[in-house]
C-alpha cells in the first residue's frame, strides 16, 4: 500500500517512547539477510522493499544518541571539527538565558562597556598600589633597613649575642618591605596590561563608530527614497517616463 510509505526520511515515524530510544535513522536495512546500505535521503530498501527504520538502542549517558550513532562523540567546543558555530547546544543550562539575551542585544558590538570595565579595574589597581605604600620612599626605607641589618651582622660576627636577635628582627622587616614591593610590582604589571587592552579596545571602537557613521539607517533610506519619488512626481512631466521611473523605484521593496 503506497500510502503507508513515507515520502521522505523526515516522514519516517519515531519509535515510542521517543525520549527513551536513540531514534537515529538506521544506515542499513534490518531485514534478515538483506543488509542493504541506505544512501542519504533513501526511504525504501532497493533490494527487499522494506521501509527504513529508526534505531531502538538506548542513548548514551548525556546524549540523545546511542554509541553506534555518535552518542560518545565529543560535541560543541570539545569536538575536533568545531568551527565556532552552534554553541547554544553545548552551553551549560545556567548560561542559556544570558546567551539568548546577548543574541538579542542590539548594542552587543559596542565596546564602550568593555572599556569602562577595564577603566574600573585600572582605578582599583591604583587604589591597591597606594594602599601598599609602593613608592620611592619604600625603597629608601628598604635601604635604611638593610644598613641596620648589616650593622647588626657585623656586630654579631664580633661575638655580640644581642646583635644576633636584632639582626633577625631587621631581616623580618626587610622581608615585609620586599613583600610589599613585590605586590606593588605585580599590580603595576597588571596596570600596564589593562592599559594595553584598553587602548586596543578604544581603537576598535573608534573604527566601529567610523564605519557605522558611513552606513545609512533604514529610516534614512526611506527618507531618501521619498525625496526621489517626490522629485519624480514634480519634475518629470512625461507620464510614460514618470510611470517607468516610479515602477523602477517600486522594485526596490523599501
Amino acid at each position: 500500500m503506497d500510502y503507508l510509505v513515507p515520502a521522505t526520511v523526515d516522514d519516517i515515524p519515531y519509535e515510542e517512547p521517543a525520549d527513551h530510544y536513540c531514534n537515529a535513522l538506521r544506515s542499513r536495512c534490518t531485514t534478515e539477510g538483506c543488509d542493504y546500505k541506505f544512501s542519504t535521503g533513501e526511504v525504501v530498501c532497493e533490494l527487499c522493499g522494506a521501509i527504513r527504520t529508526r534505531c531502538r538502542s538506548y542513548p548514551a549517558v548525556g546524549s540523545t544518541r546511542c554509541r553506534f550513532h555518535g552518542g560518545h562523540s565529543p560535541k560543541g567546543v570539545s569536538s575536533t571539527v568545531y568551527r565556532g558555530r552552534g554553541v547554544s547546544t553545548s552551553l551549560p543550562t545556567n548560561l542559556l538565558e544570558t546567551y539568548q539575551l546577548a543574541l538579542n542585544d542590539a548594542n552587543i558590538l559596542e565596546l564602550t562597556s568593555d572599556i569602562a570595565i577595564l577603566e574600573s579595574r585600572k582605578q582599583e589597581l591604583f587604589r591597591q598600589i597606594r594602599a601598599s605604600g609602593v613608592s620611592a620612599d619604600l625603597w629608601l626605607d628598604l635601604r635604611s633597613k638593610l644598613e641596620i641589618f648589616n650593622k647588626h651582622r657585623r656586630a654579631a660576627a664580633g661575638g655580640n649575642k644581642r646583635s644576633e636577635k636584632a639582626m633577625a628582627a631587621s631581616l623580618r622587616e626587610i622581608e615585609e618591605v620586599v613583600a610589599a614591593g613585590y605586590t606593588g610590582a605585580i599590580a603595576w604589571q597588571e596596570v600596564y596590561d589593562v592599559m594595553d587592552r584598553q587602548a586596543r579596545l578604544a581603537e576598535k571602537e573608534g573604527r566601529r563608530r567610523e564605519k557605522a557613521a558611513t552606513i545609512m539607517t533604514e529610516d534614512q533610506v526611506r527618507q531618501l527614497l521619498g525625496y526621489i519619488v517626490n522629485s519624480v512626481n514634480t519634475r518629470v512631466t512625461d507620464p510614460d517616463i514618470k510611470m517607468a521611473l516610479l515602477a523602477d523605484l517600486e522594485r526596490l521593496n523599501l
